[in-house]
């Protein structure tokens, strides 16, 4: 086997206020802010996603903090600081964050150690987290209903308000030789290089309004765990490709299914590299083998259990 296909994480969206005019919002508590905490990068630095004209005489209402740090220093008094928020939950590897008028809920390491966590349904997961947070920060007025009719009340807000935002598609290059091969075919048609990473589609394509598909292919054991070599192709799919394809959260339930609704357009994202021989392996690898790893580990898990039950009945003989 080549090639392993792996899920690592995906983000849903809802909008605070909805924009088509209906008024509807989603019901968050009157103190919710009061229960989250500024969110911080990774050197402990506040995030600052926009500055908003406090003033209403600056030309643009919001401008971003590049352009900010450009301006004169009376034009900035103008403008006060907008912060992206954190909701803190119970559950490992699940994020929820704030920002202007969005709500996300992203889940991360889906295809970690943790079998429980790969085998899971990344819908209930969702599901989990954003019940997790009510009533304290998404209101719920119990009537004296049961807990199954409290989660079914999280399950149709999630249905109603959110969306799809972002779901990385990963193929993990387990042959060294034709990872290596890969990576430098795509070397010279790559839109920008940081380190030892190829962005080679969609480098800004999170920040568009319509939500491109972005692709890059870096040395994964390098990165994550010390063995150079093991490349990993990822790609992130966004709004256009989930309203192209009629996928809604509840769509994306176990690995093997997400990945299998996503394969025909990881696959034509593979068919435009502008690589050589080795892309052209990787892409028939990816075609003939059952490579996805929850299903490999089942399997695996399945022998085991057989294996077992067989040494169990040579002892009774």
């Amino acid at each position: 086997m080549n090639t392993l296909l792996l899920d690592d994480r995906l983000e849903v969206r809802a909008d605070k206020t909805f924009t088509d005019g209906s008024g509807r919002k989603l019901n968050l508590t009157k103190n919710w802010k009061d229960k989250t905490t500024f969110a911080r990068s990774a050197a402990g630095k506040v995030n600052i996603y926009s500055y908003w004209n406090k003033s209403g005489t600056a030309e643009a209402k919001y401008i971003s903090p590049e352009k900010f740090m450009g301006l004169p220093v009376e034009d900035k008094t103008l403008y006060i600081p907008c912060f992206e928020r954190e909701v803190k939950t119970n559950i490992p590897n699940t994020f929820i964050r704030t920002r202007d008028n969005s709500f996300y809920i992203r889940l991360c390491g889906l295809s970690t150690s943790d079998e429980g966590r790969l085998l899971s349904s990344r819908y209930r997961t969702v599901l989990d987290v954003l019940h997790s947070i009510r009533p304290e920060i998404i209101d719920y007025k119990n009537r004296g209903g049961s807990e199954k009719a409290f989660l079914e009340s999280s399950r149709n807000i999630i249905k109603r308000n959110f969306n799809l935002y972002e779901y990385e598609y990963n193929i993990l290059i387990l042959n060294k030789e034709l990872g290596k091969k890969v990576f430098e075919e795509l070397q010279g048609a790559c839109q920008n290089r940081f380190l030892n990473t190829l962005y080679i589609k969609g480098y800004n394509a999170k920040g568009k309004k319509q939500g491109g598909t972005s692709v890059k292919i870096y040395d994964h054991g390098l990165k994550h765990t010390g063995e150079k070599g093991l490349y990993k192709l990822e790609i992130t799919f966004r709004a256009a490709v989930f309203r192209k394809l009629g996928l809604n959260i509840a769509d994306m339930t176990l690995q093997e299914v997400c990945i299998n609704r996503l394969k025909a357009e990881a696959m034509k994202e593979i068919l435009k590299l502008k690589g050589g021989e080795a892309v052209e392996m990787l892409l028939g690898d990816l075609i003939r083998e059952e490579n996805i790893l929850a299903r490999f580990i089942r399997l695996e898990r399945d022998i085991a259990e057989i294996k077992q039950q067989l040494e169990e009945l040579k002892k009774q003989r």
